[in-house]
């Protein structure tokens, strides 16, 4: 007889059952050296990890990776929702409900302010109506094919495919004020090194605008074929919005490095208070790719009205678990 599911927090050993999980519910294999880099090695603290568990074993999971992020030209922690799932034979909202409740209060506990995520159409829907997310409007991919610009590559550009972990300390990123008008990712050099240079499933190019240890832009670009197209991705992007030739030399750098590992067409996120937003139409990519259902949990009683607003949103590529 299959007893009634028990919801509790994370515990060392959950992880074989966490990962049979994966198998079950998503018909994919995570190895054991990505389930600790996406849940456990994260700079800021490990992911908050709730479970719901049987006599049969985990068939639930709900988890928060802590992400730093600017609300309103403060520095806050906020949290990515990510690996919701139930097992096919145990699905209920019950479990569900319970898994999400007590995730957000141990997130309360952590002094995270608020949750954010890109779910699919099945799961988004649940999460608006029975767990109370609020929605935004989708993200939409801007792209286009690869138009290499007459200009050269900037030779004050640095290039970069692996980055020592001792060179960490010495980087010092371009300003953000602008970013930290609104809402966005927090980038920090232990988290920059976390998302691109520890993923042991995707290879970054970094793009640097001046020297490590003056930054005056970077860009983080990833390379992958979708439907037989060879596709070049802006991932992350960080040029100040005043800096204009800055922006610009560093889009025609990004382009020409596509180039030479034949890129045929470009793809990022863009959102108006990011300086990469206005280049884009001159570039040739244009606001009609793939769209990305995006929306918020605040986890407190106050900065409703600031969350509630589309336009105070910067969100990019690398803000998500997937690019």
């Amino acid at each position: 007889m299959v007893e009634k599911p028990t919801v509790r927090s994370f515990r060392p050993g959950d992880e074989l059952g966490i990962l049979a999980l994966y198998r079950a519910v998503f018909n994919v294999d995570v190895s054991y050296q990505d389930w600790q880099w996406v849940y456990q090695q994260m700079p800021e603290e490990p992911a908050i990890i709730v479970v719901a568990e049987n006599n049969e074993g985990i068939i639930g999971h709900y988890a928060v990776q802590p992400r730093p992020f600017w609300l309103h030209g403060k520095p806050c922690l906020a949290g990515l929702a990510v690996g919701t799932m139930v097992h096919p034979s145990a699905r209920n909202l019950t479990t569900l409900i319970e898994m999400a409740h007590l995730a957000y209060d141990i997130c309360r506990q952590r002094g995270l302010l608020f949750l954010y995520a890109f779910p699919n159409d099945a799961a988004w829907k649940v999460r608006q109506v029975v767990l109370g997310w609020q929605a935004l409007p989708q993200l939409t991919e801007w792209e286009g094919p690869l138009l290499l610009p007459d200009s050269q590559m900037d030779t004050k550009i640095q290039i970069w495919t692996d980055f020592p972990l001792e060179f960490v300390p010495s980087l010092s990123l371009p300003n953000d004020e602008e970013n930290q008008k609104g809402i966005s990712g927090r980038r920090t050099p232990p988290w920059l090194h976390w998302r691109f240079f520890q993923n042991p499933d995707a290879e970054y190019k970094l793009l640097v605008v001046g020297s490590l240890d003056k930054m005056q832009g970077y860009a983080f670009l990833k390379e992958y074929v979708r439907s037989g197209v060879r596709y070049g991705h802006i991932v992350d992007w960080q040029v100040p919005i005043a800096q204009a030739s800055t922006a610009k030399h560093l889009l025609v750098s990004a382009f020409k490095e596509f180039a030479q590992s034949q890129v045929e067409r470009v793809s990022c996120w863009a959102l108006p208070l990011s300086s990469l937003f206005n280049l884009l139409p001159d570039a040739g990519l244009s606001p009609t790719g793939r769209k990305t259902n995006f929306g918020y949990f605040n986890l407190s009683s106050q900065n409703d009205a600031i969350l509630a607003s589309n336009n105070s949103w910067n969100i990019q590529m690398g803000d998500s678990d997937v690019y």
